[in-house]
């Protein structure tokens, strides 16, 4: 079931929260918080894996990455997120921006979300036997 917030939709597909954004303006730290209200109804406080869809023309201010990024509660139950991208240059470029910023968490970036869904599953179940 999807569920519409003020930049976009939010569904849950298994353990996965797949986020897609549709705002031309950029997203800010209330979509962000819109997003976390969503989580928390589909989710509580159950682990979860995320799959960000950053295929449109995304643009996220400093504090809404920031939130996303370092939230404490966000931190501790997001156990694997893949950004999804439309090719192999934006890929790269994702890539480096994660490798600098992103590279304690289990992060990655891939163009094909039957993969990002199967590697978000494995993940997810890796985590599981760990805890």
């Amino acid at each position: 079931m999807e569920h519409k917030f003020s930049a976009g939709t939010v569904e849950r597909i298994s353990n996965v929260l797949k986020i897609t954004y549709d705002k031309s303006s950029p997203v800010t730290l209330a979509d962000m918080k819109e997003i976390t209200t969503i989580r928390e109804q589909l989710f509580g406080n159950s682990n979860y894996a995320s799959l960000i869809d950053l295929r449109g023309e995304v643009n996220l201010t400093k504090e809404a990455r920031d939130y996303a990024t370092n939230h404490s509660v966000i931190k501790k139950l997001r156990v694997a997120e893949v950004l999804l991208v439309n090719n192999f240059a934006e890929k790269l470029g994702v890539h480096t921006y994660v490798k600098f910023f992103r590279f304690k968490d289990n992060v990655t970036v891939m163009t094909d979300e039957d993969n990002a869904l199967h590697w978000l599953g494995r993940e997810f179940d890796k985590h599981k036997v760990k805890a």
